[in-house]
């Protein structure tokens, strides 16, 4: 197609979501066997038109976003431009799965400088099993359409053996086969294949709790009065400590977002469950979520992700039949919540769990009014908090180098800077109590506190100049790595600070526990809950690392050990502190101590030879970059 046909045409992608709780007593369980459009190429291709078949990541229309790319939700697409066929065969260990998914296509609009009169009528998309047609769907090539599911809302049983074709073709209005004059982008997106299984759902008692994860994005631990900061940022976060577990040294194992939200739901470090950066963002669907485990034993289950990486796009909502997501950037919580509080109104009478991601404190600019006005009242209005990511950048690069924007510099060390960060921060930290304040009277409203467990969270910290530097995922710094951990509710003990450290990735085995099952991935997890726990080295990294005069990117690794944090990247060079005289990280004693640090770098690389990426982890396309480039965790 040409350039110009291309941005004739507006993008509109037809997938199947995941299911919402109706009124019956049983979940459809789907285990997701295997994704399709993962990893190497499986099909074999029977026909093609001018442009090969091939996998690209495709969005619904809606208002545009960077570059003139829509903003809605991204999904993987096999892109068959009709007509075309391809054909796969079902393996052995796939006998008994269904094979799911949604048509997607590309519709003229009225002012998009396409003539709808040069356009074939309809697109066809057929699936057959064996040569028997088991699927149809004629789709508008100039109206948008719904999401269409393959093989209706349960997808179409397969066995082992069993030949599939796909196929796309565009007809005339009298159903007759029609030459399209355009390449027009017409495919199969997110598909899979499933084993289904029902389940009752469970009701809740205080002996059956339900359980609710609330992660609050960029949430470092010192600046909550729960972990003794001079400013009381977390009224409701002390309450709820007092009445629980509150972990004093609890890390998460990455810096930023996608590495550590995956060790929160699956129980794995990231260097095993391989969601590392956009070169591996998908989740292995051979790896189970936490939400996954729960629904063995009837929880039902919901999400509602205030931060576009958290999506069902890259397989987050496995295990969810509620999924709410954001297609670009970090929605507000005065958006998000109130849906996440309906939602647990509507199941109040089931045993649910619920994960609730928020965002209040990701950048500067999430903060309620009366936050705003007890923590930041005398920052000016003129402050921009949107110039956040610039002075970051500018900060960033000025290791290396003089850098380009100057003034941002200027402006960025300014003391008046630094003063109106920090206050917009706490403003930031309070907003996030209130949604926690909310969150904890729904669940009194509708008569659930005394059985349900809530886990409050974080994935990673934020820099606010600590090292010279703002935002996150550059280092492993303790600003960035040490997050709170409070759990509280029914069978947990009362008053309670444990001071082991311990890493976020038991969070999921734990809460396992409490609903009643065991997470299969973890072979070493922890139960935080079970008493005095033993004291394991503590393991982190990010491959968004900067390091010293390293140009670029580079990967971090590090360990808690005892006494001892080591920081490293490569072979050649580390960081070394006592945590108990120095815990702010601020003098390196790495060279007075070389068999230390060489004693440490080989736990951590001996840890890491233990660990295997899964095979189904893939990168990010075009709209993801840009995605990753739109929020600054890429492109600066």
């Amino acid at each position: 197609m040409s350039s110009a046909s291309t941005t004739a045409l507006v993008l509109a992608v037809l997938l199947g979501g995941a299911c919402s709780p109706g009124s019956s007593d049983a979940i459809l369980v789907r285990d997701v066997h295997a994704y399709i459009l993962g990893g190497e190429p499986r099909w074999e291709v029977v026909e093609q038109s001018s442009r090969a078949p091939k996998v690209t990541e495709f969005s619904p229309p809606g208002e545009s976003g960077p570059r003139g790319r829509p903003r809605r939700e991204v999904r993987r697409t096999l892109l068959m431009p009709p007509p075309a066929r391809v054909r796969f065969e079902v393996r052995p260990d796939e006998d008994g799965t269904s094979l799911c998914g949604a048509t997607a296509l590309r519709t003229a609009g009225e002012d998009e400088g396409v003539d709808p009169a040069s356009l074939p009528p309809w697109i066809v998309f057929e699936v057959r099993v064996d040569g028997e047609l088991v699927d149809s769907r004629r789709a508008s090539s100039t109206e948008p359409a719904d999401w269409a599911a393959v093989g209706g809302s349960r997808g179409i049983p397969v066995r082992a053996g069993a030949v599939i074709e796909l196929a796309t073709r565009c007809e005339g209005d009298d159903g007759n086969a029609v030459v399209p004059t355009l390449s027009i982008p017409a495919g199969f997106g997110q598909l899979r294949l499933e084993r289904q299984r029902e389940v009752p759902r469970a009701r809740s008692s205080p002996e059956q709790p339900n359980l609710v994860l609330l992660v609050q994005d960029t949430l470092r631990r010192d600046r909550l009065s729960t972990y003794g900061y001079e400013r009381e940022t977390s009224p409701t976060l002390d309450r709820l400590a007092a009445d629980g577990v509150v972990f004093d040294e609890a890390y998460a194992t990455s810096s930023w977002t996608w590495p550590s939200t995956t060790s929160i739901l699956t129980g794995l470090l990231p260097e095993r469950h391989g969601v590392t950066s956009e070169n591996a963002c998908y989740v292995d669907a051979k790896l189970q979520l936490l939400p996954e485990a729960l629904q063995r034993v009837g929880f039902t289950t919901g999400a509602f992700s205030a931060n576009a990486l958290i999506q069902a796009s890259k397989n987050f909502d496995q295990g969810f039949e509620t999924f709410v997501g954001q297609s670009s950037g970090f929605a507000e919580s005065s958006d998000l919540v109130p849906k996440a509080l309906e939602w647990v109104r509507e199941n109040a009478g089931r045993r649910f769990f619920l994960y609730l991601h928020l965002a209040d404190t990701h950048g500067l600019t999430h903060t309620l009014p009366e936050a705003r006005e007890r923590f930041a009242a005398d920052v000016p209005g003129s402050f921009d908090p949107n110039e956040f990511r610039r002075y970051s950048s500018a900060l960033r690069e000025a290791r290396l180098r003089p850098p380009n924007d100057q003034e941002g510099l200027r402006v960025a060390q300014r003391k008046e800077t630094r003063k109106a960060v920090n206050q917009l921060y706490d403003a930031a930290v309070y907003s996030g109590d209130l949604w926690l304040e909310r969150l904890l009277g729904t669940l009194e409203e509708v008569g659930v506190t005394e059985k349900t467990i809530v886990a409050f969270t974080s994935d990673h910290g934020e820099e606010l100049y600590d090292h010279g530097a703002l935002r996150h995922g550059h280092s492993l710094y303790g600003e960035l790595v040490r997050v709170p951990l409070v759990i509280r509710g029914p069978g947990v003990a009362r008053g309670v600070r444990v001071t082991t450290p311990i890493s976020n990735r038991h969070i999921a085995p734990t809460l396992a526990r409490l609903g009643g099952v065991v997470m299969e991935g973890p072979i070493d997890a922890l139960d935080l809950l079970a008493g005095e726990l033993p004291e394991r080295p503590v393991f982190f990294s990010t491959e968004h690392g900067l390091w010293k005069d390293v140009p670029g990117r580079t990967t971090i690794r590090g360990v808690r050990d005892g006494d001892w944090v080591l920081h490293f990247s490569g072979k050649a060079d580390a960081r070394l502190f006592r945590f108990g005289v120095d815990p702010l990280e601020a003098q390196d004693v790495a060279p007075a101590n070389e068999t230390r640090v060489e004693s440490l770098r080989e736990l951590v690389e001996e840890r890491g030879s233990l660990s295997r990426r899964p095979d189904g982890v893939d990168g990010a396309g075009e709209l993801t970059l840009e995605l990753l480039e739109g929020i600054g965790y890429i492109g600066e």
